[in-house]
């Protein structure tokens, strides 16, 4: 794992240039948001999320 100012960031994970970040077991896929975009968002009060094809 590698540590970036501060910040923790797993091996197993895919970053994206937006602060997020994607794991993949399987057929399962999980999306969430690095520390440092959870730290400079503060409270998340809505997420839009799409439609399940």
């Amino acid at each position: 794992m590698a540590v970036i100012k501060g910040y923790s960031m797993p091996d197993e994970l895919y970053y994206t240039k937006d602060d997020c970040w994607v794991r993949v077991e399987g057929t399962k896929v999980t999306v969430g948001m690095t520390d440092f975009f959870q730290q400079e968002a503060g409270d998340i009060v809505f997420v839009d999320l799409p439609e399940e094809e």
